[in-house]
């Protein structure tokens, strides 16, 4: 019994090290909900005239880290799309395409004075 003992201590240990290891490396990083659908905001061009309704998402800055979500970003942008598209599809609203026929969706901050 006594022969197999070093050999468990070494994994345990092994492992407990590997564990810590990627503890370490994981605190590193910074997680913001899912990495893969993370895409930058999109501002209304300065020359950019509207053909239709756009959906547009309030930019916040959130004091406390959301439970649930991402804050203003949770579902960017892919539920602002999905919107736009069900919108058209499914009543009579002129709906702001762009020349690809994806719908334009914008972002605004809070903070934007032309809001006020």
């Amino acid at each position: 019994m006594r022969a197999t003992q070093p050999w468990t201590t070494r994994l345990a240990v092994g492992t407990l090290v590997a564990v810590l290891l990627a503890s370490v490396g994981f605190a590193q990083v910074r997680w913001d909900g899912y990495r893969r659908n993370r895409m930058p905001p999109r501002f209304r061009p300065a020359g950019h005239r509207d053909n239709g309704f756009t959906f547009c998402r309030l930019m916040y800055t959130s004091v406390r880290r959301e439970a649930a979500g991402r804050g203003w970003r949770t579902d960017y942008p892919a539920a602002d799309v999905n919107f736009m598209i069900r919108l058209s599809e499914l009543t009579s609203t002129p709906v702001d395409f762009d020349d690809r026929r994806n719908p334009n969706h914008w972002v605004v901050e809070i903070t934007d004075p032309e809001l006020f």
